[in-house]
């Protein structure tokens, strides 16, 4: 079955008068804005473009909206072979890779006919593992990565060219891949161990972000912030760790020749220089929910359904009575909680044009696939509704790909057309 591409709706303009008022006291000290528009206001702190949005740019004809038909549906009920399948990309003549989990391939597909598959389960030359994604590479070749393991470029035909383990640092040994950017620096970034714990309690991880000029080379450290929460518990005889439920992270994302950073808890993304200096602070009026002892009922439940017998449930009633959380949502972004994440895909994802998507707060269990978008300069337009399940890996002009999960579980990959007025 394929989503109800019906329902998908654009948010119209949103006007935001007493907050409009407020942000235009806090602006008027400031040097007069570069741009002009009733909508955001501009100034500069100590060299850094900060960017208040008081409401969306877009009017109600400028809106975008996604075409209900698909233009390709790659599922994994028809082939089976799609199994575990992520992060589709669009090769510079059409073509479609995907990596398939299942199968440990890089499947090519040119509209929905499969024109060839490489790779096989493995840790040799050529083979890969059942979970890795796909990123570009410069010259249009394609980087799989198996981080924090290892990465492999191939050309745009799918002809292997180098396999490369990731080298981190002292600061940071096992780093996580990011993204690649458009000359082939790598962002990394990952937590520095926190070490043990003696006692219960909460903490906050520290997330180091690094670049790494090319494969092979050693990482450089270009900023540290705040990264999960945990929460420590004694359990017969032993300090465990597991995510504070409903709390925020910091948030890393690359794209072009800029690293994306953002912070729910403060509702602030900064755009990074390579130096790890900041060129660009955006803001937007999100007031963050309060944590309310329904969605406290709900992870309850989520939980129990993953466990069986009665002792198992009993024993996750009576850490309930005990709970640690975060009293706020995050602003925007996924919410943490210790059975895993009921959204996937990126928080942050740069398009072709160099539009900023955002992926917006939700409350647990009422998921939908929001997101705001924000222009080259940092302008908030408005948002776009995609299909529930839908998960974007790449928004290419006029056209977005991504998995979308049916109401049975199986995968598709989806080409859906971006319409802009």
């Amino acid at each position: 079955m394929r989503p109800d591409l019906a329902a998908i709706r654009v948010w119209p303009r949103r006007l935001a008068p007493a907050i409009l008022a407020l942000s235009s006291i806090a602006s008027g000290a400031c040097r007069e804005p570069a741009l002009k528009h009733p909508t955001f206001f501009i100034r500069d702190s100590a060299g850094i473009q900060i960017l208040e949005s008081a409401a969306p740019a877009w009017t109600d004809q400028e809106v975008w909206r996604v075409d209900p038909n698909p233009l390709v549906d790659l599922s994994e009920g028809e082939d089976p072979q799609l199994f575990r399948v992520t992060s589709p990309r669009q090769l510079p003549d059409g073509r479609i890779a995907v990596f398939a989990g299942g199968s440990c391939e890089v499947r090519i597909y040119d509209g929905e006919r499969l024109v060839r598959a490489l790779g096989r389960c493995g840790e040799g030359p050529g083979e890969f593992g059942t979970y890795a994604s796909l990123s570009y590479w410069p010259g249009h070749g394609l980087l799989v990565n198996e981080s924090p393991v290892r990465v492999t470029v191939m050309d745009a035909q799918g002809t292997i060219q180098r396999t490369a383990a990731i080298i981190g640092g002292r600061e940071l040994p096992l780093p996580y891949l990011n993204g690649v950017l458009s000359d082939g620096i790598l962002v990394l970034s990952g937590l520095r161990d926190p070490g043990a714990r003696a006692r219960s309690g909460v903490d906050t991880a520290r997330l180091t972000l690094g670049l790494s000029p090319g494969l092979g080379d050693t990482m450089r450290v270009i900023g540290t912030y705040d990264g999960p929460v945990y929460r420590y518990e004694e359990f017969r005889g032993r300090i465990g760790r597991s995510v504070l439920p409903f709390s925020s992270a910091t948030e890393i994302a690359a794209g072009g020749d800029r690293v994306f950073v953002a912070f729910p808890a403060q509702n602030e993304i900064r755009v990074l220089r390579q130096d790890g200096s900041v060129e660009r602070i955006l803001r937007r009026p999100i007031v963050a929910n309060q944590v309310t002892q329904a969605d406290i009922d709900w992870l309850m439940d989520r939980r129990l359904a993953e466990v069986e017998g009665s002792d198992s449930k009993r024993l996750v009633r009576q850490a309930f009575r005990h709970l640690q959380y975060a009293n706020q949502m995050p602003s925007f972004g996924v919410p943490r909680w210790t059975s895993g994440l009921e959204a996937g895909g990126p928080v942050m994802l740069e398009d072709r044009k160099g539009n900023l998507w955002v992926f917006d707060y939700y409350r647990p269990g009422s998921y939908r696939s929001k997101f705001s978008v924000f222009s080259p300069e940092g302008v908030w337009l408005g948002g776009v509704d995609l299909p529930d399940g839908f998960r974007p890996s790449e928004i290419v002009g006029d056209f977005l790909l991504g998995v979308w999960t049916d109401d049975i579980g199986f995968r598709h990959v989806l080409k859906l057309r971006l319409v802009k007025p």
